[in-house]
């Protein structure tokens, strides 16, 4: 709504040539400045029916307040009351200025339009890179079953006849032994489990997992030298 187009005649200089329907008089935006900005409109200049904010830092021109918005401005200022013009000043500046481009032509964009560009662009871009994600994947994943391999060990058969120990799964407190036998295997199942009987020579009820067995190592220093025997009174 509001081309601008920007042509340096010097590097300390710029012209802003600005396109309008609507075309005030110096007087009359002086008229308006003083009864909007009071002590601010020093801040000011009107060229050629234009309302520029003076830079005090660069001569350089940076910002323009086009005269179309005039009164949008007085509406807002009177809405917000004694101070409004402190509140508001840069919410007008994100929303009816810009920064001038040195050499370059701005033109107001169609946010549908550079909305479906910036996905063009941005789909483009993921269909390039999906390609080097793929292959940084398998690469991690080969890396992290080389490491997993080196970790696990084959499972350990047991035939019948056997001892094991079988570990104590769910222990009242830390206190007991983690480990509970030993135990003599009678079948071997196919899946990878056993039938148990215990030191009573009872029957365990079900078949254990393999991974809760290690095998038992019947050491002589584990038999006592003197057998006690209990002697009903």
């Amino acid at each position: 709504m509001y081309p601008a187009r920007i042509e340096p005649d010097s590097l300390h200089q710029q012209t802003v040539t600005v396109t309008s329907d609507h075309k005030l008089s110096k007087s009359g935006f002086a008229v308006i400045i003083g009864q909007i900005f009071a002590e601010q409109a020093s801040k000011f200049e009107v060229h050629g029916h234009k309302l520029f904010h003076k830079n005090l830092v660069s001569p350089i021109v940076q910002k323009l307040l086009h005269e179309g918005i005039v009164k949008e401005v007085i509406k807002r200022v009177h809405k917000e009351g004694h101070y409004g013009v402190n509140n508001i000043y840069s919410q007008l500046c994100l929303q009816y200025t810009g920064p001038c481009l040195f050499e370059t032509d701005f033109v107001q964009g169609n946010p549908v339009e550079e909305i479906a560009c910036h996905t063009k662009v941005i789909q483009h871009m993921i269909d390039e890179l999906r390609p080097e994600a793929r292959n940084c994947a398998n690469e991690k994943k080969q890396k992290y079953k080389a490491q997993y391999d080196l970790q696990v060990f084959p499972r350990r058969r047991f035939s019948p006849g056997k001892q094991v120990l079988m570990r104590n799964q769910k222990p009242p407190h830390k206190f007991l032994d983690r480990w509970l036998g030993p135990m003599t295997v009678t079948h071997v199942n196919n899946n990878g489990t056993y039938h148990l009987t215990g030191p009573n020579y009872c029957c365990l009820q079900g078949a254990v997992n393999g991974d809760f067995l290690i095998p038992f190592n019947n050491h002589k220093l584990m038999v006592p030298d003197v057998q006690v025997k209990h002697v009903d009174h």
